[in-house]
């Protein structure tokens, strides 16, 4: 990579590694919140209404029989890593941010269809999932506006 197309990534992508960060964090922070109630066989606080034990407790709540919560910290903590690289390493950042926006993607597309469930399968909704489900889509906004600001090759 030349010089000047070094300094077009670094200019046009550092001020949104920050905002990336904070809604990795809050997907951390969210799903590790849901992983602790899990273990500890705790009650969910379901904030703005009821819904959450009952959206957890569905079959829609695991996959391959691990709750969602678990794979859900999994995948906020592997992004808040590869962001906190991206912002910290710019020579890392093209191929860093192709990673991110395959894993952005998928995990707003699960998302999406997760909420959907909810509202249409469900009919009931889990606040702490609706959190996740804005912090993933937080997370490829950003990351597709990331994308789309690289240099033409």
């Amino acid at each position: 990579m030349t010089p000047s197309a070094r300094g077009a990534i670094h200019q046009t992508t550092t001020r949104l590694w920050p905002a990336m960060a904070a809604a990795a964090l809050a997907g951390v922070a969210d799903t590790l919140y849901l992983t602790y109630t899990h273990m500890a066989g705790a009650g969910v606080a379901c904030f703005g209404g009821g819904g959450c034990e009952a959206v957890q407790a569905s079959r829609f709540g695991f996959l391959v029989g691990v709750p969602l919560g678990y794979l859900g910290l999994g995948y906020y903590g592997t992004v808040l890593i590869l962001v906190v690289l991206g912002w910290r390493m710019p020579d890392r950042r093209v191929p860093l941010l192709g990673l991110l926006f395959a894993l952005s993607l998928s995990g707003a597309l699960f998302s999406a269809y997760l909420v959907g469930v909810q509202r249409f399968v469900l009919n009931d909704f889990c606040s702490w999932c609706l959190v996740s489900a804005a912090a993933a889509m937080v997370l490829f906004g950003l990351t597709l506006a990331q994308v789309l600001r690289l240099p033409a090759r």
